[in-house]
């Protein structure tokens, strides 16, 4: 009998649970999409032209407020401003270079007191011949450029200068390769003031990507 009753009851509470739901509908919360949901940004109230809104002077005054930054100076200004600050303006290599074009420097101080300043450089960016490029500041001036890497026919790439001073080594990491999905990070040391560099070997056998240190 109970089992009779309540295969004949259970559709109607069913039905009246519904009927209540419907005409109390709760607020639901909406699914997450794994990242907060943000207000879209408020549009500005147009004007006709002539009028200025009220936040237009404070933006205007934000914009005065900003200092001039200092890659905005000529050559000129800039080598003053370092002159009267007690410093010196040197150039690593002037027009007369093995390589065309040349990016990424990097700068260590060496265990000796010496600097370091390495780069790449070749025809342009990306092109096969352009290989890691060092030149040493000693006795108050720079050194001729110097090729100091360049382990195989494809573009090297961001050189990072590194001193260990536990060890007196510097370190210098490279990538190979055309395309970053293929850089290969190399690494070579000297323990004499980059004057020789043991020979180039690979971070991470095989590994690609460009893994390591990189420039910046």
């Amino acid at each position: 009998m109970l089992s009779i009753f309540f295969r004949r009851i259970t559709p109607a509470l069913c039905l009246l649970l519904l009927l209540a739901a419907a005409d109390n509908p709760k607020p639901r919360s909406p699914r997450s999409k794994g990242r907060p949901e943000l207000p879209a940004p408020a549009q500005p109230n147009p004007t006709s032209p002539g009028k200025a809104q009220a936040g237009d002077a404070i933006d205007k005054k934000d914009k005065e407020d900003v200092p001039v930054r200092r890659a905005n100076l000529s050559q000129a200004q800039f080598e003053k401003r370092v002159i009267d600050a007690g410093g010196r303006v040197d150039f690593v290599f002037g027009d007369d270079r093995p390589f065309a074009q040349c990016h990424a420097s990097t700068l260590v101080e060496t265990a000796g007191g010496q600097i370091l300043c390495a780069w790449f450089g070749g025809t342009k960016e990306k092109d096969d011949d352009v290989a890691i490029w060092m030149a040493r500041f000693a006795s108050s001036m720079w050194s001729t450029p110097e090729k100091v890497a360049k382990v195989n026919d494809t573009a090297h790439w961001n050189p990072v200068l590194f001193r260990d001073p536990a060890k007196s080594s510097t370190y210098l990491f490279f990538k190979v390769g055309r395309e970053i999905p293929f850089w290969e990070t190399n690494w070579m040391e000297t323990k004499d003031d980059g004057h020789t560099w043991s020979d180039p070997v690979e971070l991470v056998a095989h590994d690609q990507a460009g893994r390591g240190p990189v420039k910046n």
